[in-house]
């Protein structure tokens, strides 16, 4: 009998979070920590009340299909968008951050999901660029943004 007891896409959020968050090693000079000037500058979604300090990370768009499951348990493939902002002349810094990202969690063997459970290295990004855009609060100004997309396979536990 097939139960399904939710989405994993926040379970999925939290873990990824977890992890980019984690990589604190300021002493060496590739760690997330080090790149983005603090660990605590993974966000879920961009405050609002405040203009935040360059460079930053948000785990924003997300997305789950019903295409994956087998031996009748239930299934999802969850997509995650990773966006980052570097004011930062030129695109050198931001393509390092999300060269971070990529060697953090690019199939990554072992991520707790609390009640669903990882296929086991099947988070892979999808897609990455690096490009320019105006900066809305600055327009003289230009931004560097990076965009990984990344996807996993789970099932319920």
């Amino acid at each position: 009998m097939l139960t399904v007891t939710g989405s994993p896409v926040i379970a999925v959020v939290d873990a990824l979070r977890v992890i980019l968050r984690a990589d604190t090693d300021t002493g060496h000079p590739e760690s997330l920590a080090t790149l983005l000037g603090s660990a605590a500058r993974v966000y879920d979604h961009v405050p609002g009340a405040a203009r935040l300090a360059y460079p930053y990370l948000v785990l924003g768009r997300r997305s789950r299909t019903n295409e994956a499951g087998a031996l009748q348990a239930v299934g999802s493939v969850v997509s995650v968008q990773v966006d980052g902002w570097s004011d930062a002349k030129g695109p050198y810094q931001m393509q390092r951050i999300v060269s971070r990202v990529a060697a953090l969690l690019e199939r990554r063997p072992i991520l707790s999901l609390g009640p669903y459970v990882y296929l086991e290295r099947s988070l892979t990004c999808e897609h990455e660029e690096v490009f320019d855009e105006a900066d809305m609060d600055a327009p003289e100004q230009r931004l560097y943004h990076g965009v990984q997309r990344w996807a996993l396979e789970c099932h319920e536990a």
